[in-house]
């Protein structure tokens, strides 16, 4: 017997329920999924963001080797391993002990790796050098960090290092748990893959040269490293900053040029290629064997990497020597972004300047717009 007209519309609305329900369960999943997805990808940028920041507040703090990144760990300790004046790995796990960040970790719940250009290594000697990749490591030093796209396009290059992500395992990939805090193991390539002919797990290191490369693209069924970069001027731009502040002297000055005036009431001329005063010098190099530098921990760094001929002074004719204290800025002052100081201070290296204004205050000393 053929079903009644009102059973036929029975079974049509079923149907048409039973797909809606189908539907709206395939939209959830999917939603769900996409969702998923997202807070991974939005975890793994933070990830990467935090160590990058992290890096570069560490390189530019360093008490004796600003400038320099901390070695790999090669051993899943989460601090850095070292081997004489070298890194044990130029590719390892992110130090995170030695940042203070915790284990960062990406979407996938991973620990990060990590891997620096070895003329940035903190391993290095402060007082000597020994090849091409121990000094100097100034803002004219450039990284050896290669970074190519999946078609062999160099995306960025010259970097000081590279921070990855690794991800979900791929194919063939061992991640045996061990007691550590960040589990798993220090093999490479049982975390980062290769693309195109460039090895993430070895950056394709050249031991004569420094030289390293790495790879990144969208994620695929056998690759889904994710990185991000830091250049050599990410570094230098905020170090060039604090160089010229120690060259300046701080606020209860043991060196630099507040020591210098507080002492002798007058800044001193500017010096020769060999930091040596010139008198009549208004504008040359800083004259850095009179400004006590002894007592600094960075004395030894800042001359043996060259950055004092990056270094340029200038004294404003009214606080040069042979000027009568108290002196107070007038149409002898220099003008340096817009505001008069007593003497300046620019701190170069690449094709980047940093420039600081230096005044000395005190109770008859008062106009002193500092930056």
């Amino acid at each position: 017997m053929a079903p009644k007209r009102g059973q036929k519309g029975i079974f049509a609305m079923a149907l048409v329920l039973a797909l809606g329900l189908a539907m709206t369960s395939w939209l959830a999943r999917n939603t769900l999924s996409q969702s998923s997805q997202t807070l991974r990808e939005q975890k793994t940028a933070a990830a990467l963001t935090t160590a990058k920041a992290a890096l570069i507040g560490w390189s530019v703090s360093n008490a004796s080797k600003p400038g320099t990144l901390p070695c790999t760990d090669t051993t899943n300790s989460g601090s850095a391993s070292t081997s004489g004046t070298n890194c044990t790995a130029y590719i390892g796990r992110l130090p995170w002990k030695q940042l203070g960040t915790g284990d960062l970790r990406d979407g996938d719940d991973e620990c990060l790796w990590y891997a620096l250009s070895p003329i940035f290594r903190n391993t290095m000697n402060v007082s000597g050098s020994n090849s091409r990749v121990n000094f100097p490591l100034n803002g004219n030093t450039q990284g050896t960090i290669t970074l190519k796209d999946k078609n062999g396009n160099v995306l960025a290059s010259k970097l000081a290092a590279v921070i990855l992500a690794p991800g979900a395992p791929r194919s063939g990939q061992a991640r045996t748990s061990t007691a550590t805090t960040c589990g798993g193991n220090v093999t490479a390539s049982n975390y980062l893959e290769s693309l195109n002919g460039i090895n993430n797990a070895t950056g394709n290191y050249d031991a004569v040269t420094g030289a390293l490369t790495f790879v990144v693209s969208v994620p695929t069924t056998s690759f889904n490293d994710n990185l991000i970069a830091i250049s050599a001027e990410d570094i230098y731009g905020p170090l060039r900053k604090r160089i010229a502040l120690e060259l300046m002297g701080t606020s209860n000055p043991t060196y630099g040029l507040l020591w210098y005036y507080n002492k002798n009431h007058v800044y001193p001329w500017a010096a020769n290629a060999s930091y040596v005063q010139q008198s009549g010098s208004t504008s040359q190099y800083i004259p850095y064997g009179d400004l006590n530098f002894a007592v600094s921990a960075l004395n030894v760094w800042l001359v043996n990497n060259q950055w004092l001929p990056l270094v340029t002074y200038s004294v404003g004719s009214d606080f040069q020597p042979g000027t009568t204290f108290p002196q107070q800025c007038g149409t002898g002052c220099l003008s340096v972004r817009g505001a008069q100081t007593q003497a300046s201070i620019r701190v170069g290296g690449g094709s980047v300047v940093w420039t600081t204004r230096v005044c000395a205050t005190n109770t008859l000393v008062k106009q002193c717009p500092l930056p």
